[in-house]
């Protein structure tokens, strides 16, 4: 378990994933119990207004710190391939590095996985929240993998567990 508060800042896949795709978002906020402080940036948000998952989020708004739109212009000349919320997430990645805090940004997609990975940012992805409930005791290795297998049948790629 962390000794201060770990940050961490998700984007839409991965709330995709625990709200849809697992159905079990409980599991997602139960991060908080361990430590994290839990942020969604506004690009993701907006991002997920079209989808179900965004009505299911206002109902544990309690859970999570919303964070401010900002300027990403900048990231975004460097990274044009990156959609709003994954270039918030490494924004407010790499203000959170810059202030010497405990944060770990959360993202699927391999290009913005590589961004964060270039940056020189502490980053995971949905399986690798997973991985850190079964660390942390909240998922056995059973139900983690019944997990994996949920994902994959929903339709996310990821690679081959054995």
């Amino acid at each position: 378990m962390p000794n201060s508060s770990m940050k961490a800042i998700l984007d839409s896949s991965v709330l995709i994933a625990f709200f849809a795709a697992l159905d079990n978002p409980e599991l997602l906020f139960s991060l908080k119990e361990c430590g994290y402080e839990i942020y969604i940036p506004n690009g993701v948000l907006n991002e997920l207004k079209k989808e179900e998952t965004f009505q299911l989020l206002s109902s544990f708004s309690d859970k999570f710190t919303s964070l401010p739109e900002i300027n990403i212009e900048l990231l975004k000349l460097k990274f044009i391939s990156l959609g709003q919320g994954e270039l918030e997430v490494i924004f407010w990645g790499l203000k959170f590095e810059k202030e010497g805090g405990d944060y770990v940004c959360v993202l699927d997609d391999k290009r913005a996985r590589n961004a964060a990975k270039k940056l020189g940012l502490n980053y995971t992805g949905t399986i690798g929240l997973l991985n850190m409930l079964k660390e942390l005791g909240i998922l056995t290795p059973i139900e983690k993998n019944n997990l994996l297998k949920k994902l994959r049948e929903f339709g996310f790629r990821m690679p081959n567990f054995k």
